[in-house]
C-alpha cells in the first residue's frame, strides 16, 4: 500500500475534497436557514461523486499491485 502515498493520488484526492466542499455549501448563506430538499440532494450527489472517484483511485492502485 506504499503506492497510496504517491503525490499524484493524494493530490488528486485533496483536490476532489476541496471541490466537494465548495460545491456542497448550501445555497443560502444564512446559517440559521433550514436545509432545503435541493441542498440535501446536492449533498447526496456530491458525496456519491467523491466516493466514486475515490473508488476509481483504489482500483487503479489494485491494478498496479
Amino acid at each position: 500500500m506504499g503506492q497510496w502515498k504517491e503525490i499524484s493520488y493524494t493530490q488528486h484526492l485533496r483536490e476532489l475534497l476541496a471541490e466537494y466542499v465548495q460545491n456542497t455549501m448550501p445555497a443560502n448563506s444564512d446559517s440559521s436557514a433550514p436545509c432545503s430538499v435541493s441542498d440535501a440532494r446536492k449533498i447526496v450527489q456530491n458525496t456519491a461523486n467523491i466516493l466514486n472517484e475515490f473508488i476509481v483511485k483504489l482500483e487503479e492502485i489494485d491494478r498496479m499491485s
